[in-house]
């Protein structure tokens, strides 16, 4: 018998789509190399509606993304408890906030697993000035705190910023961090396409406002006023469950207006990067954007606002362009500078495309997780 196929890894993640395939190419890796993986998810979620799609064995787990009912959320850490308990896996990974809270307290309670949490990104409680929002970023820092101070474990940061914020320089002994730049990309499903005859600059995510979206209305009016020809394109799914949401009836409005053109959730998201001259991302925070990296292996030059996760992918005046968070001045002025340059745009695009394969490839990316992985197999579980 294959001894990897006795070793049981669990993830557990939330119930949005975009997670999901985030994982699923290390997953997959996974069980070739022969270990025995199931995925924790919110049952009939998008998520693991795209998990099962793709063949991985999923569990089911009660939790809202948004919850605050303190008897609900209790319930969802005892229920990954029982889990645990019941499944006994070797590993345990957890990607976004809530699992990562949870799901390690969970485990540590339940004796079960080496603990790997993955920082994705910080989320809209980290960016947000609200008044409620500020409250609840404290209180998450400070299980935050109380979890790396008293459980081990290993976290995979996207950037160094994120890295920065949570620990603040603070020491913790039984914590092990280390930083790996996103959950990679299959370089052979983005193939290089030439730029379209028909100007369009595309923000692809989920409408929220924690993407920008309301800096990119503004910009694509500067554009507008300009340049009758460009077209403004947004691609992606509503995200009701998510802080930030923004709702249909002012992505509308803002369609009836003729300011930009919303293509909802797109299937192919291949046919979106041929159609579209530029792709830009003016998020308030990321932890290492997709969309920009698959933008990239298209060949199409990339404008972003210049904040963490952002920055760590597009290199400034070589692959795109970086403006300052909420400069929609400066941000129109890069998008009216490219596209009067079609020669310029094409070598950022190449240029893009390299960077892409020789630092955020699926080929560099998953050898790392899998190693971090392999380490937590192997290590002693302390202090249980």
């Amino acid at each position: 018998m294959n001894s990897k196929s006795i070793n049981k890894i669990l993830f557990v993640i939330n119930g949005h789509q975009f997670t999901a395939k985030h994982r699923i190419p290390l997953i997959k890796h996974l069980l070739t190399l022969g270990y025995k993986v199931r995925c924790i998810i919110p049952e009939n979620s998008d998520a693991q509606k795209e998990l099962i799609i793709n063949n991985i064995i999923t569990i089911n787990w009660v939790a809202s993304r948004k919850g605050l009912n303190p008897f609900s959320e209790i319930k969802s850490i005892y229920q990954l408890f029982q889990i645990y308990k019941k499944e006994s896996p070797k590993v345990v990974i957890h990607a976004t906030i809530k699992p990562v809270l949870y799901g390690t307290i969970a485990s540590y309670l339940a004796k079960r697993g080496s603990i790997i949490n993955l920082i994705t990104g910080l989320g809209s409680v980290f960016i947000s000035e609200v008044w409620y929002k500020k409250i609840i970023r404290v209180i998450t820092l400070s299980i935050y705190d109380i979890i790396f101070r008293f459980i081990p474990q290993t976290i995979v940061f996207q950037n160094n910023s994120d890295k920065h914020q949570l620990l603040k320089n603070y020491n913790y002994p039984l914590l092990k961090t280390v930083t790996i730049p996103g959950s990679g990309v299959t370089v052979s499903d983005f193939p290089l396409h030439n730029l379209p005859s028909q100007k369009r600059v595309t923000l692809i995510g989920r409408i929220i406002k924690d993407k920008g979206i309301h800096l990119f209305i503004e910009t694509a009016k500067i554009v507008k006023e300009k340049r009758k020809d460009v077209s403004f394109i947004l691609v992606g799914p509503l995200d009701i469950g998510n802080p930030s949401f923004i709702n249909k009836e002012l992505i509308r409005k803002w369609e009836s207006d003729k300011t930009i053109e919303w293509w909802g959730d797109v299937n192919n998201i291949l046919d979106v990067y041929k159609e579209s001259s530029i792709i830009i991302l003016p998020s308030l925070r990321e932890g290492l954007p997709k969309a920009l990296l698959e933008a990239g292996l298209c060949g199409r030059p990339v404008i972003a606002s210049d904040v963490p996760g952002c920055r760590e992918v597009v290199v400034h005046g070589k692959t795109g362009y970086l403006f300052p968070s909420n400069d929609s001045e400066t941000f129109a002025s890069y998008i009216l500078d490219l596209l009067d340059k079609e020669e310029e745009m094409k070598k950022m695009g190449l240029a893009g495309r390299e960077y892409v394969i020789n630092n955020f490839s699926t080929d560099v990316i998953i050898p790392q997780l899998v190693n971090v992985i392999e380490k937590n197999i192997n290590r002693k579980i302390l202090c249980r």
